[in-house]
């Protein structure tokens, strides 16, 4: 045997750990495009994650839409230190991942999501979501809002963790949720039960019942300069509409109108919304205005700003922007999404409201770091 080359033992224990590194990448691909198929996370908002051994875990990159992500795009992380090896950033949540490993030795998988009606519920619920599990009395704790990607949103969820040491499933105030465990397959369901009890929580408690989707209006596509409606029947005071924000948005090639009920509810009863969740606060930053119809004038006043990618029109629903269809999809249903938290959030009393600070942050941070982007989000 040479010096310095392997052992027999040696390197069959390391050939042994990369089968082992290349089974987890392939396994969180396959999660996330699963969750993605059932709609428990959209484009690249999320991250997936499965302990490597006691000091590294395997984690979802930063800004790759999850149709996008192969096995060998996934980053290595040390647990404690939160280096990592490779030219990719992992999840700006890679702090979240990090603290539950370390608090949680029996955990082997963790799933942080945006799923739709759990996000809502976290913007509205305070201590915790209380919910009937087999005749007893259930808890899901509720993690003390902060910032997106900052040590203290880890610091908060390791005091949740040590408040609740049963607890499986966390909801992270304003942002969404947390799931771990010891197998993708008990995380997954577990993602899954949570979505159907804040379901039930928005219909028992906020006496709202409202589905989540796009119900498409009147939409439209800029190419070379020209505007094409996809229906032929889009009525002019609609094209109108559209015209304005092309002339308005220069970096805009396609509008989807979105008529979904809670896009029509807004706009029917609002003036304007505040958001309650941070990836709405992405595309539309502080505040979205819907202003009433000017009197006698026989058009309609917009509000149509530089990184707000949503235009109410009173009683008409949504236009949400974007420099292509995918664009314009994903946007409108974050703000669906935001809509049905905005009423939910107002029929129940009550509401945890981002700061304005907070709200312009992480908009900023969407417009300036990932306008370059030609595939995927930014995921919180």
């Amino acid at each position: 045997q040479r010096t310095g080359s392997l052992s027999h033992d040696n390197y069959y224990r390391l050939s042994l750990l990369m089968v082992a590194e290349s089974k987890l990448r392939k396994q969180i691909a396959d999660t996330c495009l699963q969750l993605e198929e059932q709609g428990l996370l959209l484009r690249s908002w999320g991250s997936v994650s499965a302990r490597l051994n006691e000091q590294e875990m395997i984690i979802t990159p930063t800004g790759i839409a999850y149709k996008d992500l192969t096995p060998d795009k996934m980053v290595k992380v040390n647990v404690h230190t939160l280096s990592f090896s490779g030219s990719r950033r992992p999840s700006s949540e890679v702090q979240i991942h990090a603290s539950i490993y370390r608090e949680r030795t029996g955990v082997g998988v963790i799933v942080h999501s945006h799923q739709v009606y759990s996000s809502c519920v976290s913007a509205i619920a305070q201590k915790y979501l209380l919910f009937m599990n087999d005749g007893n009395k259930t808890k899901i704790p509720v993690v003390q809002y902060a910032f997106p990607g900052s040590a203290d949103v880890a610091e908060q969820v390791v005091f949740c963790l040590k408040k609740h040491p049963a607890a499986q499933s966390l909801l992270l105030a304003n942002h969404g949720v947390v799931c771990f465990g010891e197998t993708f397959a008990a995380v997954m369901q577990q993602a899954k039960q949570l979505e159907i009890i804040s379901y039930n929580y928005l219909i028992d408690v906020c006496n709202t019942e409202l589905k989540y989707g796009i119900v498409e209006g009147f939409s439209s596509f800029r190419k070379e300069g020209k505007i094409y409606y996809i229906r032929k029947d889009t009525p002019e005071r609609l094209r109108q509409i559209h015209k304005r924000i092309y002339r308005k948005r220069s970096d805009v090639s396609y509008i989807l109108h979105n008529q979904a009920e809670a896009d029509e509810i807004i706009s029917r009863r609002y003036t304007s919304v505040r958001p309650l969740l941070l990836d709405s606060a992405q595309i539309c930053g502080s505040l979205i205005r819907i202003p009433a119809n000017e009197s006698g004038k026989g058009r309609e006043t917009l509000s149509i700003k530089k990184n707000v990618d949503v235009v109410f029109s009173p009683n008409d629903g949504v236009f949400c922007l974007g420099g292509s269809r995918s664009e314009a999809e994903a946007r409108a249903l974050i703000m669906n999404k935001g809509c049905i938290a905005q009423i939910a959030a107002i029929r129940r009393g009550h509401a945890n409201y981002l700061s304005t600070s907070d709200c312009r942050k992480v908009n900023r941070h969407y417009h300036h770091v990932y306008a370059g982007l030609s595939r995927g989000e930014p995921e919180l």
